[in-house]
């Protein structure tokens, strides 16, 4: 199911007609009201024929090449991994070019762990230090 542009529900414009008595004089003043709302049938008609879709796709769908939950575990860490040393290495020659003068600034979408200067140093627990098991 391929749209390539916004959807747009089906709208119905309701009229109501509006009657009121005036309490000095009890006179019936008369008005109406009006007002669109969305067509919740045709959506619920759509939403059926996504389902469908779906499902007849994932019927389709070949698992004997698919992952096993562990390996798309460890396959997801790697990329994630990869990613953030791409990232670093990009932050790194901004900071270089920086350096140099160059006037250059980091992507608005980089992740702050990638860009910033930041030395972690572990100090071993006390507990392992004096021999204890934590």
């Amino acid at each position: 199911m391929e749209h390539f542009g916004s959807v747009a529900w089906p709208q119905h414009t309701v009229h109501i007609p509006l009657v009121a008595i005036t309490a000095d004089k009890g006179t019936a003043v008369t008005g109406s009201a009006s007002g669109e709302l969305s067509d919740t049938f045709a959506f619920t008609i759509w939403l059926e024929a996504v389902i469908r879709a779906l499902s007849a796709e994932l019927d389709q769908c070949d698992y004997a090449n698919a992952l096993m939950q562990q390996q798309r575990e460890v396959r997801l860490s790697e990329i994630g991994c990869d990613r953030l040393r791409a990232e670093r290495e990009e932050a790194a020659l901004v900071w270089h070019a920086h350096a140099q003068g160059d006037a250059i600034e980091h992507r608005s979408d980089e992740r702050h762990g990638s860009v910033e200067h930041v030395a972690v140093i572990t100090i071993g627990d006390k507990r392992q230090a004096s021999g204890t098991r934590p």
